[in-house]
C-alpha cells in the first residue's frame, strides 16, 4: 500500500506579512516507510535522523497541488491570523517547512551564570567562538544571544566557496535576532505553536531560503545568480523560469493535474511564491535522500531535538557558478 505524503512550504518574507506565501505538494511513498520515517522526524536524536534519510524511499517527483500568495492583512484579521486560517482550511500536511529560524539563540534558553562569551563552556557557543576565529568577516561581531551555531556555521561556509555572497545573502544568513530575521523568528515560532495544537501529528521544521536556492541550483545544475536577482519581481524572471523549466525536466517537482497552469507559473513570476516551493522541496527532499540534517548543527540542546535541526539540500555548500 502507498501513502500519499503532503508537504506545505511557507515562505513568510520578513516583517511584511503581504510577501507570504505557501505552496503545498503531495507524493506517494510505501506506507510503512512514511510512517517509519515520520516518527523518527519527531522523535529520534539527530544523528538517527542523519543516518535514516541518507537513501530515497521514493522517486516520486513533488506534485505541487496549491500556490498561495499576498497573504496580508486583511480589515479584521492580521496577516498571521490570515496564514493560519488559510492553513487550518486547506487541512493537515504531514511535514510543514518553514524558511525561517524556529530556535533561539543558545543564551536565549540557558540557566547557568555567564561568564562570557569568551569563557562559555556551552557546546554551541564554542562552536561559535571557532566560526569566530576563521571568519573573512572581521568587523563582523558575534552575539551569543542573537546568534545561533548554525547560522554562523553557514555564513562561514558559503563565505569560503564564494566570499563575495555574504552582502548578496546578508538577511538569510545573518543572526537569528539580527534586525531582519528577528521577526520572522516571532512569526515563525508562533505558527509554529498552532500548527503544532491543530495537528499534533505534523512535523514542522526549518529551511533556509538562501541554501535552498544554492542547493537545488547546484541539484538540477543550473546556474546560480544569486538571491538577490531572484527576489527581485521583475529583474528574477529570466532566473526563475529557468529554475522552474529545469525543475519539470529533471521531475524534481511537478504541476498537479488539478493545479491551473496560471497559478503554477506564480513560481516564476512571484518571487515569495519561489522561495515557498524551495521550501516545500526542501521537505520533499528529506525523503528522497537529498536533504539531510547537518551534523554542525548539532551542538543545540533542546527537549525535542527536531526543534534545532534545518532541512538543508546536500549541495548546498557548491556554488557552481554566478552570472
Amino acid at each position: 500500500m502507498a501513502k500519499l505524503l503532503r508537504i506545505a512550504g511557507v515562505h513568510l518574507g520578513g516583517a511584511n506579512t503581504k510577501k507570504t506565501a505557501v505552496v503545498r505538494g503531495c507524493f506517494l511513498v510505501p506506507d510503512t516507510l512514511a510512517s517509519i520515517h515520520l516518527s523518527s522526524l519527531k522523535n529520534q536524536p539527530g544523528w538517527s535522523l542523519q543516518e535514516g534519510f541518507q537513501n530515497p524511499i521514493s522517486g516520486q517527483p513533488l506534485l505541487i497541488e496549491g500556490v498561495h500568495s499576498g497573504i496580508g492583512p486583511s480589515p479584521k484579521m492580521s496577516g498571521d491570523d490570515r496564514l493560519f486560517q488559510l492553513l487550518q482550511d486547506l487541512g493537515p500536511c504531514d511535514v510543514y517547512c518553514v524558511d525561517a529560524p524556529l530556535s533561539a539563540p543558545s543564551c536565549s534558553h540557558c540557566l547557568l551564570p555567564c561568564p562570557g562569551f569568551k569563557n562559555c563552556v556551552v557546546p554551541s557557543v564554542e562552536g561559535l567562538r571557532q566560526v569566530a576565529a576563521v571568519s573573512t568577516r572581521k568587523f563582523k561581531q558575534f552575539l551569543p544571544y542573537a546568534d545561533r551555531y548554525l547560522d554562523a556555521f553557514f555564513r562561514a561556509e558559503v563565505e569560503k566557496v564564494c566570499a563575495h555572497l555574504s552582502s548578496t545573502y546578508g538577511h538569510d544568513l545573518e543572526a537569528c535576532l539580527g534586525s531582519n530575521r528577528a521577526p520572522m523568528f516571532a512569526r515563525a515560532s508562533h505558527l509554529k505553536q498552532r500548527l503544532q495544537l491543530l495537528f499534533p501529528s505534523a512535523v514542522v521544521i526549518e529551511s533556509n531560503g538562501a541554501l535552498s536556492e544554492i542547493g537545488w541550483c547546484n541539484h538540477l545544475d543550473s546556474p546560480f545568480a544569486g538571491e538577490g536577482l531572484s527576489k527581485s519581481p521583475m529583474g528574477g524572471i529570466g532566473v526563475r523560469s529557468a529554475f522552474v523549466r529545469r525543475m519539470e525536466h529533471q521531475k524534481l517537482g511537478m504541476r498537479h493535474a488539478n493545479l491551473h497552469p496560471d497559478l503554477f507559473i506564480e513560481m516564476e513570476k512571484t518571487p515569495a511564491v519561489f522561495f515557498a516551493a524551495l521550501a516545500a522541496l526542501s521537505g520533499w527532499g528529506l525523503f528522497q535522500g537529498l536533504c539531510f540534517f547537518p551534523e554542525e548543527t548539532g551542538y543545540f540542546l533542546s527537549k525535542h531535538p527536531i526543534d534545532a535541526w534545518i532541512s538543508v539540500p546536500k549541495r548546498s555548500l557548491q556554488v557552481r557558478s554566478v552570472n
